[in-house]
C-alpha cells in the first residue's frame, strides 16, 4: 500500500491532479483508467484541441453523441 498520484497540465484547459492511496499493481491499473477517461473526455468536450464540441461550433450545429446531447439539455 502506498500513495501515488499524477498530474495533468492542459486537460480541458486546465489540470488534473489524482492521489491514490493503493497497492501499486492497483494504482497503475486506477491511474491508467483515468488517463483513458481522460483522453475520451477531451475528445469530447476539449475547447483547446480537435473534439467534437470544436466541430460543432465549425459546423454551427450537427450530430451529437448522448454525452453532448446530455450537457446541452442541462
Amino acid at each position: 500500500m502506498g500513495r501515488h498520484g499524477v498530474r495533468w497540465e492542459g486537460v480541458l484547459g486546465s489540470h488534473l491532479e489524482v492521489q491514490l492511496l493503493a497497492p501499486p499493481w492497483a494504482a497503475r491499473r486506477a491511474l491508467r483508467a483515468i488517463q483513458e477517461e481522460v483522453v475520451r473526455l477531451e475528445g469530447l468536450f476539449s475547447r483547446h484541441r480537435e473534439s467534437e464540441l470544436t466541430r460543432l461550433l465549425a459546423q454551427g450545429g450537427g450530430e451529437v453523441s448522448p454525452e453532448m446531447g446530455f450537457l446541452l439539455e442541462e
